[in-house]
């Protein structure tokens, strides 16, 4: 019998240290299982925040893009506007020669020309305007190709002024205080 209760002791003992070691193992599973979710929970809430804030620097670059992209296409369009309103005007002085109103274009040329540079001013204007400047006392006309789309240049009489009034120059004139006026205006905004 001695022998049956040793084996029967050694049994109880296996038996004892299986069940010590079912439990350890049992806890260190439920234990790391616990690490698991938790850290698992932290990756999770990690990675969302992470997520949210890519998706909000995107959403911001994007929004950044198309702002910049608008403003391009309004730029563009003033610009084709304010091109096509110059065309307009430039055909529109291009006309001037060939137009009614002309001889009293010329008339008002000189008359400025004679204002700032003296009665004496000597007055160059092409063939189309030179049948409406009458020559009088001490002024001086000479016909002259000054702009093919009229105009005149006056200069003063002992030569150290002159006054450009051809349609090219007057032109130039106009797209340049358009410019500085509409830079003026959208620089405002």
């Amino acid at each position: 019998m001695a022998l049956e209760n040793i084996l029967q002791s050694i049994e109880e003992r296996r038996n004892g240290e299986l069940e010590r070691i079912s439990r350890e193992f049992q806890q260190k599973t439920d234990s790391l299982s616990k690490e698991t979710e938790a850290r698992l929970e932290a990756l999770r809430n990690e990675f969302g925040r992470k997520t949210a804030e890519d998706c909000k620097s995107l959403e911001n670059r994007e929004l950044s893009n198309a702002d910049i992209e608008a403003r391009r296409i309004v730029r563009e369009r003033k610009s084709e506007l304010v091109e096509g309103s110059l065309s307009k005007a430039y055909d529109i002085m291009d006309a001037l020669s060939s137009s009614d109103g002309y001889k009293d274009i010329v008339t008002a040329m000189v008359a400025t020309a004679r204002r700032v540079l003296g009665k004496d001013c000597v007055v160059k204007v092409g063939e189309k305007g030179a049948g409406f400047i009458k020559e009088s006392r001490g002024k001086k006309v000479a016909v002259a190709d000054v702009d093919p789309s009229g105009g005149i240049v006056a200069e003063s009489s002992d030569g150290s002024l002159e006054l450009d009034l051809t349609i090219g120059t007057l032109k130039r004139e106009l797209r340049e205080k358009l410019m500085l006026e509409i830079a003026g205006k959208l620089g405002a905004k």
